[in-house]
């Protein structure tokens, strides 16, 4: 009898270890012949399964790369002596690597897609470089337009001494080689990462950019960690977001018919206050390839936590007040936040 619990114990532990975790696994498709910055060329066959970099776990064991908001998440931006984070015609995408990938951050490269929020079916691919300034490790995605939306996905690649064993892993993307030498690749952060540019001279795209750095930092601990440390409903989402950065500024109300035509004429969008029946969200953009409305609100999920949403097609009527300088409100009704 003690045998068969033995062996009962023992094919249990190795079911447990031996077993494949898929359970983050993502698509991974490849355009063929794309080029980007550093000499890399990307080719593919077709769409083939890669592994996520890790599965969750708490963020103190840190056994999976990570994105990191935390700058965004305490507002750095309102202390004195930090590092600069939001710039006009780039996106910083600071990240928390895994300890093996951590020991040479110089030795890793980003294969990176992205696209504007504002125009989603418009794909950019550019290959960046892994650098590090004390603390921070981070990429950069370059020759953006400011007071922009950005959506960013990251497949990460390391240098190795290991050569491929047939032209087919070069083929379908699992090595890349240029006058750097030869990567292998490791892996695709969980999420996306989503940011936004901010504007050297322009004020009220300041403003928006730190309300939705903080946004999207509050949305992706809320993605990453299943909502279990989101404490938001719709309304207190919109305020704590907020916090400080509408002072000297007023909503003015804008026509949801207008908002197409005012986003093809360059109007911004990111932090406005969006009222619907029963609910309240923040505008995001006009989504001028698909004419949807992109949204993040927070949300009350029945028998679970709140969540943080972002919806890339929302068709909800709602009555839209745009963030406006007080200058640029004459003769126009304007409402207040509370």
């Amino acid at each position: 009898m003690r045998n068969s619990i033995h062996q009962y114990v023992l094919v249990s532990l190795a079911a447990i270890f031996l077993y494949p975790d898929t359970s983050d696994a993502r698509p991974f498709r490849r355009r063929g012949n794309q080029r980007g910055g550093g000499g890399f060329v990307a080719t593919a066959l077709s769409t083939v399964t890669r592994p996520v970099i890790g599965i969750i776990r708490k963020r103190s064991q840190l056994d999976r790369s990570e994105y990191d908001y935390d700058w965004a998440a305490r507002r750095d931006w309102h202390k004195e002596g930090a590092k600069k984070r939001l710039f006009a015609n780039k996106v910083r995408v600071k990240l928390l690597l895994k300890k093996d990938l951590a020991s040479a951050p110089d030795h890793i490269r980003v294969r990176v897609t992205w696209w504007y929020l504002h125009r989603s079916k418009t794909q950019h691919t550019a290959w960046a470089s892994v650098r590090q300034d004390g603390s921070d490790v981070f990429y950069d995605v370059d020759g953006l337009e400011e007071g922009r939306l950005v959506k960013v996905v990251s497949d990460i690649y390391r240098k190795t001494d290991e050569q491929p064993a047939s032209e087919k892993l070069i083929k379908n993307g699992t090595f890349v080689k240029n006058s750097e030498g030869t990567f292998k690749y490791v892996g695709r952060l969980h999420v996306p990462y989503y940011g936004v540019t901010t504007s050297e001279n322009i004020e009220e795209l300041k403003r928006r950019a730190r309300i939705i750095s903080f946004s999207f930092s509050q949305w992706y601990v809320d993605e990453a960690y299943g909502g279990r440390y989101c404490n938001y409903d719709c309304y207190s989402f919109y305020q704590t977001s907020t916090s400080g950065e509408l002072n000297g500024f007023n909503l003015q109300a804008v026509s949801h018919s207008d908002v197409p035509q005012l986003s093809k004429n360059g109007k911004r969008f990111h932090g406005d206050y969006l009222i619907m029946s029963g609910h309240y969200g923040m505008a995001l953009c006009y989504d001028e390839d698909t004419g949807n409305f992109c949204t993040i609100e927070g949300n009350y999920a029945l028998n679970g936590p709140y969540r943080i949403n972002i919806d890339p097609s929302n068709h909800g009527l709602y009555t839209w007040s745009s963030i406006m300088s007080i200058s640029a409100e004459k003769n126009t009704k304007n409402e207040t936040v509370n």
